[in-house]
């Protein structure tokens, strides 16, 4: 992964960021750490493992990772295992996946950017969420202002929003379902796993906005089982953006995986006790 698909990365992920304004720091951080460092160069790093020792999962990460990289070398923005390398590991496989028509889940779409309304504090209340970036980006690239704040009110960005949910649609987008419970057996919670994902990354150069990543980038969270709405613990429903996030099968068994393209690679259980794995890089020469 290039510096400049990790700004947009951060760009797409962070909440209540307005467009211009962390486009213009994550800038002057890439030009910080580009002054300091060679970024294509292979550094030493060891892996440790954080949490879920004696998971079968996690073991078998690590153990991946370590077969991979033998003598421990990354560069500096390299995940600990790249998509194409999980998807290697033998029992690790996509959902089976129910295919759904996004142009005929636009309530749904509506009540997943009403919840990023209702969560956040009101100084962020005109600034762009995480479904108006992934959805929409390409479409308030012209319509906010560079170098300057991106606030629109409630009603223009929802309108903007579901113009690009439908550009994604149009464009081959995918909407697919995952039945999973993420209760426990004496208090079960039947969910629908959603995830969007796009087929290709968006040409959103006119725009400013590049990627030059194209693995996969895609948006997952949970939903009710008929698909009438948001899940309501919005403790629980994180919703997972960008290129790092997603969720994948290990022997018939859904996890959803974040291969950070810093320091770690997180594993996270989905049904009841969501139990976590955590892998973790350090420079060969750091201190614990």
């Amino acid at each position: 992964m290039t510096l400049s698909s990790r700004l947009v990365y951060v760009l797409v992920l962070l909440v209540g960021a307005s467009w211009a304004p962390l486009v213009k720091a994550q800038d002057q951080e890439a030009g910080r750490q580009a002054a300091n460092e060679n970024l294509s160069r292979p550094r030493l790093y060891r892996l440790e493992m954080k949490k879920g020792k004696g998971y079968v999962l996690c073991e078998t990460l690590l153990k991946t990772a370590r077969l991979l990289h033998p003598k421990g070398e990354y560069r500096p923005l390299e995940p600990v295992l790249t998509w194409k390398e999980i998807l290697s590991i033998p029992g690790m496989a996509e959902p089976p996946w129910t295919d759904l028509d996004p142009l005929q889940h636009e309530a749904l779409l509506a009540k997943l950017h009403e919840l990023y309304e209702i969560t956040r504090s009101p100084s962020y209340s005109n600034q762009l969420n995480r479904v108006d970036s992934f959805f929409a980006g390409h479409r308030y690239g012209s319509l906010c202002p560079r170098g300057g704040p991106c606030t629109l009110d409630l009603k223009d960005r929802r309108t903007t929003t579901l113009e690009g949910y439908r550009d994604f649609a149009k464009a081959g987008g995918r909407m697919r379902m995952y039945p999973v419970d993420i209760g426990s057996k004496e208090a079960p919670s039947p969910t629908a796993l959603i995830q969007y994902e796009y087929v290709r990354y968006p040409d959103w150069t006119a725009f400013g906005i590049t990627f030059d990543r194209t693995e996969w980038l895609g948006l997952t969270f949970y939903a009710k089982s008929d698909l009438s709405d948001r899940i309501l613990d919005d403790a629980t429903n994180i919703v997972h953006v960008g290129p790092d996030k997603r969720l994948l099968m290990y022997r018939g068994r859904p996890h959803i995986l974040n291969i950070d393209t810093r320091v770690y690679l997180l594993a996270k259980y989905v049904p009841w006790p969501h139990w976590e794995c955590e892998i973790v890089t350090l420079e060969a020469d750091r201190k614990r």
